[in-house]
């Protein structure tokens, strides 16, 4: 994969304007130069989602860009094949494979100006950069969105001036798992594979069919459904250090469940925990596996961790280890602090039991020591919350935290503060207060008190809030 010789690129561009299609002939395949099929190896790609969330929560599949695109992969996932799309979390910053020396193997999927330096030009919605070896094997896909377009999503037909990113995510993970443009090859099908976008907004019977023809078709739904299974810790590219766990699910076991790294001897994994996020997928939620695992017995580098049903392989994971040199240190100490990316320093203390740093103390930006059970890192994603007045979700992309009364601590979204006199104060619905375990919002518009200070603010301002994301 080092030498520029070995790979190959494919470039897929998915336009604006269409016309009505009728089912006939089949999906086609995306192939290399020299015509061999293009396929992953494991049956699976990692996407590295970088598209954050619009001004105004999206009002289908949303409330994020990512979790759109998200959908889009979960519909391919639940094809009845055996390709399954994983999810890179967290996040992580990766430059698109414009040239071989980029490849990463993580499909990111970011906004672009422009193809790789090259403008997109008005109707071009999106592009799929495809890396791979000669005899097919992709080793890099990159999804760039076209962000001059004007996007939102929706269900149903297409709307002019307005383009729906959800089908066109489903347009483009296509071409990350290996399939091409039907109409571009003499075929009139009924497909979201078509390049160019329209009233189709969900797989079709071509698309479903081309998948399976790639990875291999399950017997129905229900031993499809049986057959998922996935490996989270450790995630693909993730580092791991100290005594933690090796977890993840799988719908129905067949047999024993197990874990094997660089092909050494089966850990038996304990299965059957509850797993909540499983049951759109699997019809319940007893589905999770996990097993301690002290990460030091592996020596520092790259390691590769593969999970099987019964002996037979269901996921895989590469990853990173960092040890202390040795299984297990006994009788030191240490201490130190490390700063997050919204300003807020932590402080680190050695512990023997975990064989790694723990956070006992969280300090704000301005200098005030959050409380430990309700770090300001929890106050960050999307909320929802509602009172008599009306339904509010929102999103905190940085917060800051501040001290209310005695039994009140705030966050507040430091992009939204106004400050008045000394106590400043809460403005619109960006605020949120934790009282224990409990989180509420106060939402001063609706109190009809658009200035409202903090020490003004009382217990019937509030409303509980839920965390959606």
């Amino acid at each position: 994969m080092g030498s520029k010789r070995m790979l190959f690129l494919l470039v897929a561009f998915l336009l604006t304007l269409t016309w009505p299609l009728h089912d006939s002939r089949a999906h086609v395949r995306a192939t290399t130069p020299s015509g061999s099929d293009v396929f992953w190896s494991h049956s699976q790609a990692t996407l590295n989602l970088r598209l954050g969330c619009p001004t105004r929560p999206l009002t289908h599949w949303g409330p994020c860009w990512d979790d759109a695109a998200k959908d889009a992969a979960a519909r391919w996932d639940a094809a009845g094949s055996a390709f399954t799309f994983r999810i890179q979390s967290p996040s992580r910053p990766a430059s698109v494979a414009c040239t071989s020396s980029q490849v990463d193997s993580l499909t990111t999927v970011v906004w672009a100006d422009t193809n790789c330096g090259v403008a997109f030009g008005n109707s071009v919605l999106a592009v799929t950069i495809n890396w791979g070896l000669s005899s097919g094997k992709l080793v890099d896909t990159d999804v760039l969105f076209n962000a001059n377009q004007d996007w939102t999503t929706y269900s149903g037909p297409q709307r002019f001036g307005e383009v729906d990113f959800h089908r066109v995510a489903l347009h483009e993970f296509g071409h990350v798992l290996g399939l091409d443009h039907p109409d571009e090859h003499g075929q009139s099908v009924n497909s979201i594979m078509n390049s160019k976008s329209g009233d189709v907004d969900r797989l079709q019977t071509d698309d479903i069919s081309g998948v399976r023809t790639i990875y291999g078709s399950t017997d129905n739904a229900a031993t499809g459904s049986a057959s998922r299974g996935r490996l989270g810790i450790p995630g693909s590219s993730s580092t791991q250090s100290g005594i933690g766990v090796v977890s993840g699910w799988k719908c129905q076991a067949t047999g024993r469940l197990t874990v094997r790294f660089d092909g050494g001897r089966a850990v038996p994994l304990v299965y059957g925990s509850e797993r909540g996020d499983t049951r759109g997928v699997c019809g319940d939620a007893n589905n999770g596996f996990v097993a301690i695992m002290n990460w030091s017995s592996l020596d520092d580098g790259t390691h590769t961790a593969v999970v099987y049903d019964n002996g037979v392989e269901f996921d895989r994971a590469t990853f990173r280890v960092v040890t202390t040199g040795v299984d297990f240190l006994r009788g030191v100490t240490g201490s130190g602090t490390a700063t997050l990316s919204n300003g807020q320093r932590a402080t680190l203390q050695w512990s023997q039991e975990t064989q790694s740093f723990v956070a006992t103390a969280y300090t704000a930006p301005g200098g005030g020591t959050a409380p430990p059970t309700s770090g300001v890192g929890q106050f960050l994603g999307t909320w929802r919350f509602t009172n008599s007045h009306t339904t509010q979700t929102y999103r905190l992309p940085r917060v800051e935290v501040c001290r209310g009364d005695a039994s009140l601590q705030c966050v507040y979204d430091d992009t939204q503060r106004v400050s008045l006199g000394a106590g400043g104060v809460v403005a619109g619905i960006h605020t949120l207060f934790s009282t224990g375990a409990v989180v509420y919002a106060v939402c001063t518009l609706c109190l009809n008190r658009p200035e409202t200070r903090y020490a003004d603010i009382t217990a019937t301002d509030l409303v509980p809030a839920v965390h959606l994301q």
